[in-house]
């Protein structure tokens, strides 16, 4: 990650002032990035195929196409730019809890920063981080920014345990540990393809996009959009009638998150033989 490429990432997460690592710019790079750039799950309902072999393929996808990505892309991207500006960071792999535990898919950060470790995420699909969160901190339920409550909770045998949701009712969202070894991007490509190409991966049958606001969150799953707006000490959901054309949708991605799609995309399944989850 050059100098250049740096400067382009902080223009396009609306610019920050660069200082030397600290825990105020960590927290200002991931809320700006959390606002900004949106967890898409959308490109292999597009025909195109998910990248993480590379850094320039993620830059080029999240940055200079102005897209959004999954995990392994959101933190892969965000890995880079804090190693480049300094940070100590470290990638982990999380279990995510969807009805049941999962094997640990999720790839996460950490950053070790004046003699504390923080839990980075900028790449969760579901309730997803807007700040760092100090993993010694008490266990208390928090609210953060935007008005997400959390918690996060340490074991005795070494594992984290992060929750979250709103009006007080958090529900896990995924467990993990440190990692022994360094990970890399290289590590997560047969994660990556099964989540692009199997039936078992949640993001083959629904084409999914989300993105923290700095009141909440909204997301597009097929043709339905929810929001979630903080009123007051609530959080209010907020749904829209189903989106019934294809200049619709293209419309909803760009006012709602920033990505413009070409008029000519053509949307396709990811599962061969299989009716696209975007069909107008």
């Amino acid at each position: 990650m050059n100098t250049a490429q740096v400067a382009t990432y902080l223009d396009r997460i609306g610019g920050v002032q660069i200082t030397p690592p600290s825990e105020i710019l960590l927290r200002e790079l991931v809320w700006k990035h959390a606002t900004t750039i949106p967890f898409d799950a959308l490109a292999i309902h597009c025909g195109d195929p998910v990248d993480v072999s590379h850094i320039d393929a993620i830059f080029k996808k999240l940055v200079l196409q102005k897209r959004g990505g999954w995990c392994y892309e959101m933190n892969g991207l965000f890995y880079y730019i804090l190693q480049a500006l300094g940070f100590e960071v470290a990638v982990h792999l999380a279990s995510v809890f969807e009805k049941e535990w999962l094997p640990p898919t999720h790839a996460m950060l950490t950053v070790n920063l004046d003699g504390k470790t923080f839990l980075t995420d900028v790449g969760f699909g579901n309730w997803g981080l807007t700040e760092p969160i100090d993993l010694n901190s008490s266990d208390e339920i928090r609210v953060m920014k935007n008005g997400l409550h959390y918690q996060l909770t340490h074991s005795d045998s070494g594992e984290y345990l992060y929750s979250a949701g709103f009006n007080d009712r958090i529900s896990p969202q995924y467990r993990f540990r440190l990692s022994e070894k360094p990970l890399s991007l290289k590590d997560f490509i047969p994660l990556n393809i099964f989540f692009s190409t199997q039936k078992e991966s949640p993001f083959v049958e629904k084409a999914v996009i989300k993105l923290a606001t700095p009141h909440g969150f909204r997301k597009l799953i097929n043709k339905e959009l929810t929001e979630y707006e903080t009123i007051g000490t609530r959080m209010d959901t907020i749904k829209s009638p189903a989106v019934l054309s294809k200049v619709e949708y293209l419309e909803l991605l760009k006012q709602k998150f920033g990505v413009n799609l070409a008029p000519d995309v053509t949307f396709v399944s990811p599962l061969k033989g299989a009716d696209p989850a975007l069909s107008f």
